[in-house]
């Protein structure tokens, strides 16, 4: 069963990070939510390793995002619960 490593915060605000195990990022989200986090990234550890292998093979790629400024869900995560 694949790992995802998690961003979540808990009910008081606070950041909490950690590796759960879990059949697909639904259920894994699914996992966290009933523990009363509320998931703001959830990564397959996998893909991570994969990137990091591509990144260390050269290439020295630019990067340069254009197009409309995207809000970290993070940050939309804090918004909404200070509305709230």
């Amino acid at each position: 069963m694949p790992q995802y490593n998690y961003v979540a915060m808990d009910s008081k605000g606070k950041e909490q990070k950690g590796r759960i195990t879990a059949a697909t990022e639904e259920t894994a989200a699914a996992e966290l939510k009933s523990k009363g986090l509320f998931p703001i990234s959830i990564k397959n550890t996998a893909n991570k390793e994969k990137k990091t292998a591509s990144k260390s093979s050269g290439g020295g790629g630019f990067n340069m995002a254009l197009g409309p400024v995207v809000i970290k869900r993070k940050d939309l995560v804090v918004l909404t619960r200070q509305l709230a």
